[in-house]
């Protein structure tokens, strides 16, 4: 009876830990629209705004400003440093420079 017990608290448990772990599919795929290839950037974006060459994008977030090569698709960077979400991007006239502002008075 003990056994019997034992096997029918057990198996439950071992059910649920053998179940597929949605967390562990890439969050850049959730809740996304049915045409939308994938997530850019992480944590709540607030600006996205492109270099003026046209070849990258900058995406002001919670976490820092990602940088995408916009011909690859590829991350090229984190910019970090505020202490509180990044809510501005300007780019210089001669789109060699930028600058970040956010809710921590820094910029």
């Amino acid at each position: 009876m003990k056994m019997l017990k034992l096997l029918l608290t057990t198996l439950p448990l071992i059910f649920i830990l053998c179940l597929p772990n949605s967390y562990s599919q890439g969050k850049e795929l959730w809740d996304l629209p049915e045409a939308a290839k994938a997530r850019i950037g992480k944590g709540k974006a607030y600006k996205v705004k492109y270099f003026p060459d046209g070849n990258r994008l900058a995406i002001t977030t919670t976490i820092g400003v990602w940088i995408y090569d916009l011909r690859t698709d590829e991350l090229l960077d984190l910019l970090t440093g505020h202490t509180r979400p990044i809510k501005s991007l300007a780019f210089s006239p001669d789109g060699t420079t930028f600058a970040t502002a956010c809710d921590d008075n820094t910029a």
